[in-house]
């Protein structure tokens, strides 16, 4: 039986925004089914990928908020997600997937510009947690690019000369990009109790 929205969090969006868009990406199909419907249970609106190939073809097409993306996939891996989606140049945040838990991973991931990972298996309210934290990110480097747009309006309706361009973000990582260029060190979630039915498959 999958989770209902969990009330100790906030809403993902309020009534006035739109959903976030995230897409998943798992070669299991099990796996991806779950993610799939406890993500929208929690008002995200979710497209999904049987594997990385599939997943870039659809970023190509479309754009994301956040995807979520396991890192063995036959095709194109995780990684190669991830360095698609930082080619786009957009707010675009990646999570990886892993069954895989170690230090090498991890540095690999924030290597390639990922916002965080998780380490298979993990609970819902731990996939939930994470996804939160890169929707409000995604929330504020938005909100501080709209913030921008309307001063520079308010410039040229008086006037004044516009304030010179903000630096442009690094080409690695790019999809990684946050308010004030910092990324967090992914949270491992390695707790052994109360895990959520989601196992390893056998490419995860």
């Amino acid at each position: 039986m999958m989770d209902s929205p969990d009330p100790s969090l906030p809403p993902a969006h309020s009534a006035q925004e739109k959903p976030l868009r995230i897409l998943v990406a798992d070669d299991d199909r099990d796996a991806r089914e779950a993610l799939s419907e406890i993500l929208k249970r929690n008002g995200y609106e979710i497209e999904v990928a049987a594997d990385g190939s599939e997943a870039m073809a659809m970023m190509h097409g479309a754009a994301y908020d956040i995807v979520l993306t396991d890192l063995k996939m036959p095709g194109a891996d995780g990684i190669e997600v991830l360095r698609a989606a930082a080619g786009k140049k957009n707010d675009c945040l990646v999570i990886l997937i892993t069954g895989f838990a170690s230090l090498e991973t991890a540095l690999q991931a924030i290597r390639h510009g990922a916002y965080d990972y998780l380490t298979k298996p993990f609970r819902m309210d731990e996939l939930l947690l994470v996804v939160r934290n890169a929707a409000e990110r995604v929330g504020l480097v938005r909100q501080n690019r709209r913030l921008m747009q309307e001063l520079e309006a308010a410039r040229r309706a008086f006037g004044q000369p516009a304030s010179p361009p903000a630096p442009s973000p690094p080409e690695e990582g790019a999809a990684g990009t946050v308010v004030d260029g910092l990324r967090p060190f992914p949270v491992v979630w390695s707790e052994p109790s109360a895990r959520a039915k989601l196992t390893p498959g056998s490419s995860g």
